[in-house]
């Protein structure tokens, strides 16, 4: 089985988890997050000595792309993190958490993947104004979930 099919298969059954529990309580584990970051970064630098040890290939590119990631990680949580002390009604913590490990996961991608995931929540939110439904406090992980099947 191919090594990044089964991270994304990780990060999709996390993301389902992730996003029912943030729709029945409005908030996202530390710890479920903390486990889905780690497993990426462990699962990454295994890859590498396998591929130094074991293929006796440079992993230049692989270091390069685990580098790029997790500095595009820590760039945007700090980004949002600062924002959301701005606006603080508008995302919380967990939410700042799950896309700086969605940013570890899949890169430069995961600006894509908020972008859609914003869309979607906007359209999830059209939706409820349509019918009736109030819509006082929309959960942004079920919309990532969904933005990421799209993906």
């Amino acid at each position: 089985m191919d090594i990044y099919f089964f991270n994304n298969l990780i990060l999709f059954f996390g993301l389902m988890i992730l996003a029912v529990e943030d729709h029945e309580s409005g908030l996202i584990s530390n710890k479920k997050l903390l486990l889905l970051a780690a497993y990426r970064l462990i699962s990454d630098v295994l890859f590498i000595l396998y591929l130094h040890f074991v293929e006796k290939s440079p992993a230049v590119a692989q270091i390069k792309d685990l580098y790029s990631r997790l500095f595009l990680s820590i760039i945007v949580t700090l980004i949002l993190f600062l924002s959301s002390l701005v606006f603080s009604e508008a995302m919380g913590m967990g939410d700042v958490k799950l896309i700086g490990t969605l940013a570890l996961y899949l890169g430069s991608g995961a600006l894509f993947l908020m972008l859609l995931s914003f869309i979607v929540l906007f359209i999830r939110a059209a939706f409820l104004k349509l019918m009736k439904h109030g819509v006082d406090k929309l959960t942004l992980a079920p919309s990532i979930l969904i933005a990421y099947i799209i993906f």
